[in-house]
């Protein structure tokens, strides 16, 4: 039963370590596909100049 006590307190503390590094990568990854996004709708307003507004 000490056994099984030990493993669950250091799958802990691995996860503890862990899950705040995997959420810190998944932000910047969604950073970086915001940025093209931005860029392309701002060549796409830009491009033409033409209006919707009838």
């Amino acid at each position: 039963m000490i056994e099984v006590a030990i493993i669950i307190a250091i799958v802990g503390i691995l996860v503890s370590v862990a899950a705040p590094l995997y959420q810190n990568h998944m932000a910047g990854e969604n950073d970086a596909g915001v940025a093209p996004a931005v860029g392309t709708t701002g060549l796409s307003a830009t491009n033409g100049g033409h209006s919707n507004v009838f």
